[in-house]
């Protein structure tokens, strides 16, 4: 918390930036007044009146790279002179209409309030503050005047109104505040849980080095007698290789999965990995514009890699085609041969290569997809992954907040028409009604739920901008008229404003269209001047620029909000799981290298396989296997009976879950579950680890010659 407070946060930097931007569009849609008034006043107060403008651009364009004492210092430069020009505004007047004047510098007046809580940290303070600004012009004329000219007495209930427009800054930021504090909390999470997940990504690491790099081959070797093709002798050198490397350095290294790589050099690494396996691939690379993860990279490379060993080894019938195509944040990655195909669907589950090496793999990446078809004509496997779209929210004005300080603003309107006349038509009712109307669509703009408006919401909200907008055109006459029916269209302006800053800018485009025809049409058929026409026009068209710029500001930090909650919720999930990871790696690693490296060596050197080695192959993979899908089944006595029992020929299958416990089994149960498995007359025996209720339970499940079944179940607690 002190930090928050001795130092200029990202979330006030950001803030800053959106009001400053806020306040150029203020200003530009003021030019109407900003030009026919400077020859009414003194150039040391046009000097004046300039600076906080000066200030707010250099805000807006360096504001992100600003140390945090120029910022505050330009914060406090804009506050202080917008609220001196206010105040010596009738000073520096050398007009001879005070009572008609309304002084451009007022449309500063927000922009001076908003930045208030950037440098008073006390909610209490900033808006005793902010208040003093909406009297600022009235006492300038109070006091240099000897009375508060007509205009701006009427003008000031609208300027206390901006006390509203704070609140719901203030809002924002505390809202963005607790965002910050929420990524400080996700990072010490992810912490916690890449520690935690060490030995899990070892383990995994191990499983996939394993089944990509040694399985692979001993089972293409199996079904491949003869002396040893080419294509295993390479895979049989390469396998090796990987055991080494992988002995020599902690499986599981952590790669930077923050890091976002060009899809031009995304693309060139998938084709030296489809290079390196199938020198004669047939390659076809797309790349546009946009990144890919690291993390998606490498995933996508070892998917990639162990589909194109699959096909090399076991297509033997030309070359796999490989396309790639990568960027637009998504990646597409296709390898497809000509082989004799098989069906998916028969691959028993236990079988590593299609479930763990390539469906899983991709399918476990936020936004990948694996498929896998093949038939007579041959296999395809098609890999894609594609950025998970940002969840957007609304700009912060579903609250209870947003929906005073929007009902304010309207009340505030009523304020001035009481102190000026309420709207003067031949019918009171219809002046009523048009403010009626307004207010219903400022409450119907706030709606109190998450996210943008419903169609049927935005709508009716641009309903109400354009019936206001038609009462003011066709029941008053703008130019004579007081400014309280400016100020009603300009209400008009600001709903259409908000219904884009809700999250729903078409909508606003839509009803800013809308008013601008109707302002334009009135002209025309009125007689209006052009410029006068335009002056009309341009406060809705500078409005729904305001409100596009702040949905854009503050929903992108909403993105920001979503991503760091779900990865705090992942962090601690992970932490959790990985947590309960206890056996090591390396060690597994050592006892797969000592069982594969002699038979490894044989085919790397051209051996022929014949029965007897195949017969070695089997066992040696089967062993394997047993230590990557059931390590807590692995026991020197359970090892000793099934390897036994897959020499005489049974087919045995050793099955475990990742939550189920990693603690090898006591000597006793062992024994016992053992001795099913070498007892003559069985077929088939599956032997299962599965968690249940806390404990871990083994089931044994011998199949016999004559098709009878046995079953037998054991806890770790006892038989």
């Amino acid at each position: 918390m002190t930090a928050l407070r001795d130092e200029l946060t990202l979330v006030d930097r950001r803030l800053g930036r959106i009001i400053a931007w806020c306040g150029i569009l203020s200003t530009v849609a003021a030019w109407s007044r900003i030009l026919p008034q400077m020859p009414e006043f003194a150039p040391w107060w046009t000097l004046l009146a300039a600076v906080p403008v000066l200030v707010i651009v250099i805000l807006a364009v360096a504001g992100a790279t600003l140390s945090a004492t120029a910022c505050r210092v330009l914060w406090a430069t804009t506050i202080l002179s917008v609220t001196a020009a206010q105040a010596t505004v009738f000073l520096g007047y050398r007009g001879d209409d005070p009572d008609g004047l309304r002084p451009w510098i007022g449309v500063l007046g927000p922009i001076a309030v908003c930045l208030m809580p950037l440098l008073v940290r006390s909610a209490v303070a900033a808006v005793a503050l902010a208040a003093v600004i909406p009297f600022a012009m009235a006492l300038s004329g109070l006091v240099f005047l000897g009375a508060v000219p007509a205009t701006a007495l009427a003008m000031t209930p609208i300027h206390v109104g901006n006390i509203a427009v704070l609140a719901a800054v203030m809002g924002a930021r505390a809202r963005l505040l607790r965002l910050e504090r929420a990524e400080e909390s996700t990072r010490r999470l992810e912490s916690r849980r890449d520690r935690a997940q060490e030995r899990l990504r070892s383990q995994r690491a191990v499983a996939r080095i394993v089944h990509d790099e040694v399985l692979s081959v001993l089972t293409a070797a199996m079904r491949l007698p003869g002396p040893a093709l080419p294509e295993v002798r390479q895979a049989a050198s390469a396998g090796l290789e990987a055991l080494r490397t992988a002995m020599r350095m902690h499986p599981g290294t952590q790669i930077d999965v923050e890091r976002e790589l060009e899809a031009e050099d995304a693309g060139q690494a998938l084709a030296r990995v489809a290079h390196g396996i199938a020198a004669d691939a047939d390659l076809s690379i797309a790349m546009r514009a946009g990144t890919v993860p690291a993390a998606v990279l490498e995933r996508s490379s070892l998917a990639l890699g162990e589909a194109l060993r699959n096909s090399v080894l076991h297509a033997r019938n030309g070359g796999p085609a490989v396309s790639v195509d990568v960027g637009g944040d998504e990646l597409t990655l296709v390898v497809s041969d000509r082989g004799p195909g098989f069906d998916p669907d028969d691959v028993a589950p236990e079988r590593m290569g299609l479930r763990n090496s390539i469906l899983e793999r991709m399918r476990d990446l936020p936004g990948g997809t694996a498929d896998v078809t093949s038939g007579a004509g041959g296999t395809r496997v098609e890999l894609g992954w594609r950025r998970a779209a940002a969840r957007v929210i609304d700009s912060g004005l579903s609250t209870r907040i947003a929906r005073v300080a929007v009902a304010t603003l309207w009340v505030t309107g009523i304020v001035q028409s009481l102190l000026i006349d309420l709207f003067p038509v031949p019918n009171p009712a219809v002046g009523i009604g048009c403010y009626l109307v307004a207010l219903l669509g400022a409450l119907m703009v706030t709606a109190q739920h998450p996210g943008r408006l419903r169609g049927a919401e935005a709508a009716a909200v641009i309903g109400c901008a354009v019936v206001v907008a038609l009462c003011v055109l066709a029941y008053a006459d703008i130019f004579d008229a007081p400014a309280g029916e400016v100020w009603l269209l300009t209400f008009a302006s600001y709903l259409v404003a908000l219904v884009a800053a809700r999250g729903n800018p078409a909508a606003g485009c839509v009803g800013a269209v809308l008013l601008v025809g109707l302002v334009v049409a009135w002209g025309s058929a009125t007689g209006q001047p052009a410029i006068g026409v335009v002056a009309m026009a341009t406060p809705t068209v500078v409005s729904l620029l305001v409100g596009v710029t702040w949905f854009i500001g503050v929903s992108r930090i909403s993105v920001r909000e979503y991503g760091v909650r779900a990865a705090a919720v992942e962090a601690a999930s992970a932490t959790v799981f990985a947590a309960a990871e206890r056996w090591s790696s390396r060690r597994e690693l050592s006892g797969i290298r000592r069982t594969a490296q002699p038979l490894l060596t044989a085919l790397a050197s051209g051996a022929d396989i014949d029965d007897a080695l195949i017969g070695e192959l089997a066992a040696a993979e089967g062993s394997i296997r047993d230590r990557i899908r059931a390590p807590g089944l692995h026991h020197p006595a359970l090892v000793a009976a099934v390897d036994g029992a897959r020499r005489r020929g049974v087919h045995v299958l050793l099955l475990g879950e990742e939550t189920a416990m990693r603690h090898r089994l006591p000597g006793e149960l062992a024994t016992s579950i053992a001795r099913l498995v070498a007892e003559e007359g069985a077929v088939a025996v599956t032997v299962r680890e599965v968690h249940r209720d806390g404990g871990s339970v083994v089931t044994v499940v011998r199949e016999r010659g004559d098709g009878s079944v046995q079953r037998e179940e054991f806890s770790r607690a006892g038989a």
